[in-house]
């Protein structure tokens, strides 16, 4: 039996080793795939921010140009409705014109300087008008180019308002100058 007990604690010794061996140099390689893997999966986190990080560059820059195009699109029907609107202005103010001098050489007696002195300030106010709308022309690119576009955005603003307060006031004259001159022709018909 002593043999057998000899024969038996050298077989499990040596299963011992055998299984135990093959263990610590799985566990020598687990650790250092482990380190290999800590270091793949942070190279991988921050290849990933960097990519994020362009992406949204890009994303913004792209947004960026949409909106440029979307405020000179804006921007642009907004100067051919004013340019239109002054377009008919202009020719009711010729159509006025040419019916005081109507009425003046119809009848020179007639008092028709209130309905004249309304047209011509009806004038320099659309002159006024158009110059503005020329310097919004070029202060478009500033808008849409410039770092900090609110502070441009509210100089357009007021000029727009501007615009607006005198087109409203050249109407107020024209209808003025309109009653004055179809107050002169009631009950002459």
């Amino acid at each position: 039996m002593r043999s057998h007990k000899g024969y038996v604690l050298s077989l499990v010794l040596a299963s011992f080793i055998v299984i135990l061996t093959p263990s610590f140099v799985f566990a020598e390689n687990s650790n250092i795939t482990r380190k290999e893997l800590k270091t793949e999966v942070k190279q991988k986190v921050t290849e990933r921010k960097l990519e994020n990080k362009t992406d949204r560059e890009e994303l913004k820059a792209k947004l960026s140009n949409i909106r440029q195009e979307k405020i000179r699109s804006m921007f642009g029907k907004m100067i051919v409705r004013l340019e239109a609107m002054i377009e008919r202005i202009e020719k009711l103010v010729e159509k006025i014109e040419s019916r005081i001098t109507k009425i003046k050489s119809e009848k020179p007696e007639t008092d028709l300087t209130l309905a004249s002195d309304n047209i011509t300030k009806a004038k320099t106010l659309l002159a006024s008008t158009k110059t503005e709308i020329a310097s919004l022309k070029t202060k478009l690119e500033t808008l849409v180019s410039s770092s900090d576009p609110k502070l441009v955005f509210e100089e357009v603003k007021t000029s727009f308002e501007s615009i607006r307060k005198n087109l409203k006031e050249v109407h107020e004259l024209l209808v003025h100058s309109i009653g004055t001159v179809k107050g002169l022709r009631v009950g002459e018909l």
